[in-house]
């Protein structure tokens, strides 16, 4: 399937991405889903790297919940390669000491970003599969980590089989498996690395509108009746495994010595 056309300077589809972003701020429990999924990456972290931030959806819910489980000097440095993006979380958060938002490229740290660092944790949500070389990419997010720094990520799952309309437009190079998710991961150097699917019912649904019906947006409407229903969604996961998910959520430690090895 054709990649959707791509903005020269980010090589992202970035009217598209826009949109998605703002959809999904109607859905907070689905939000905190995801965050609480990769719980073990960010948990106690005073500072973590938010990889591919955005409008700062989820950055917003990662502060949140680590000042609610007791981290409350913690801070989270979001970088975004998106400039509008970045010019939305600047003025969400203009009264928030404990996130900010960098302009740039994780394959191409700037000198603030590498100033930031090392974090304790990162984490990066619905970012790695828009990346052409996601290894080189998962590399250079552990270079941003101190030794023994840990990665929450969360990706789309269900391979090729839920591979479709969407996925294109938002010029997703691929949708991960368990195996395919963990060889990149061993490829760059992490390890104690734990994967689970997330969102069964989602899934299905990725794959009617996206597979069956080719459809290209997901509305506002849609979104808030299915983060009405969370909480059920949630609960069937934890029952059933499950056995495909819509997404793949994924933490993983870098050596407690040195930081990712470099596989060429």
């Amino acid at each position: 399937m054709t990649l959707a056309p791509a903005d020269g300077a980010t090589g992202q589809n970035i009217e598209y991405i826009l949109h998605g972003q703002e959809v999904m701020e109607g859905a907070p429990r689905y939000n905190t889903w995801l965050v609480d999924s990769v719980r073990a990456a960010w948990e106690g972290a005073e500072r973590v790297l938010d990889v591919g931030c955005s409008i700062g959806t989820v950055t917003r819910v990662v502060a949140d919940r680590l000042a609610e489980t007791g981290s409350r000097d913690a801070q989270v440095t979001g970088v975004e390669i998106i400039a509008a993006a970045v010019e939305v979380f600047a003025e969400r958060f203009r009264d928030r000491c404990d996130v900010r938002a960098l302009r740039g490229d994780i394959m191409d740290p700037s000198p603030e970003l590498l100033a930031a660092g090392p974090f304790d944790a990162a984490v990066s949500f619905n970012v790695l599969e828009h990346i052409e070389d996601d290894v080189e990419a998962l590399r250079r997010i552990g270079d941003m980590l101190r030794p023994g720094g840990r990665l929450g990520l969360l990706v789309p799952g269900g391979g090729n089989l839920l591979y479709g309309r969407f996925d294109a437009l938002g010029r997703h190079f691929r949708r991960y498996t368990p195996p395919r998710l963990r060889a990149r991961l061993e490829a760059a150097g992490y390890e104690s690395i734990s994967i689970r699917r997330l969102n069964m019912v989602g899934a299905a649904a990725w794959f009617v509108k996206g597979r069956l019906l080719r459809a290209e947006r997901t509305t506002a409407g849609e979104i808030a009746t299915f983060d009405r229903l969370v909480p059920v969604f949630r609960r069937l996961d934890a029952i059933l495994g499950p056995p495909i998910g819509q997404s793949l959520a994924a933490v993983a430690h870098l050596p407690t010595e040195g930081g990712p090895v470099s596989v060429r």
